[in-house]
């Protein structure tokens, strides 16, 4: 088995930031959103709805699970290390 430790750091550190950059922003897009909300009322808006709820679905999902996805990583990449007395 070879598992290049570096990598997998440096992929939990971005994966990290990317969680919380995303996390960040996706709240500030549904606050905007709630607030354009309002005042957008015609088709085409509904149509954007739909969509808009199918993302979410999808958003929330994974930031619910993003930091289950971290502290798996983080405990495979602490396992390697204790394995090979790093």
């Amino acid at each position: 088995m070879h598992i290049d430790l570096n990598l997998l750091q440096n992929f939990i550190g971005s994966l990290r930031q990317f969680n919380a950059r995303l996390n960040s922003d996706w709240g500030n897009m549904q606050a905007a959103w709630n607030r354009a909300a309002t005042t957008w009322n015609d088709q085409q808006r509904a149509e954007f709805e739909q969509d808009w709820k199918e993302v979410q679905r999808a958003m929330n999902g994974y930031l619910a699970r993003s930091k289950e996805y971290e502290r798996f990583l983080q405990g495979r990449e602490t396992a390697v290390r204790e394995y090979l007395g790093k």
